[in-house]
């Protein structure tokens, strides 16, 4: 015969597995707007898209120089595996409930959102959030 203390037991282990599931979900989703972040934003060096960072500490505040330094977009594909394995190897120590932080802090990222390079449209960054938010449904619809 269950007892409260199983009940109480059971139901803590849901709970648990809820919150990690959500947790996961969250995170995932901060990954795919990340990833539609930096295969969008313009690249000349690196550094805007290096400047995509994740903290789970508090707002982004610090430029950082570019992970490898190219011009014209050179380094286009090993800056962006960089800058998403930053992002993982930060989201990983991510607790439920835990406030993600998304951000760039280069000075000139707004004039890129406004569309100062040919290379994306003005709104890329809002767009890519929306992209990743339609990835997520897609995923949930097909996957379930």
């Amino acid at each position: 015969m269950a007892t409260l203390k199983d009940l109480s037991r059971k139901t803590n282990k849901i709970r648990d597995d809820i919150d990690e599931l959500i947790n996961r979900s969250v995170v995932n989703l901060t990954i795919e707007v990340l990833k539609q972040l930096v295969n969008t934003t313009p690249i000349d060096e690196g550094t805007a898209i290096s400047n995509w960072q994740i903290s789970l500490t508090g707002p982004i505040r610090t430029v950082i120089p570019t992970y490898v330094l190219g011009s014209q977009g050179s380094t286009k594909n090993i800056v962006i595996a960089n800058t998403i394995g930053q992002a993982v190897g930060i989201l990983a120590a991510r607790r439920p409930g835990q406030v993600i932080y998304l951000g760039n802090a280069l000075p000139y990222i707004a004039e890129l959102n406004r569309g100062s390079s040919k290379q994306a449209p003005a709104g890329f960054i809002d767009a890519a959030f929306m992209r990743a938010r339609l990835a997520q449904d897609y995923l949930r619809l097909s996957y379930g």
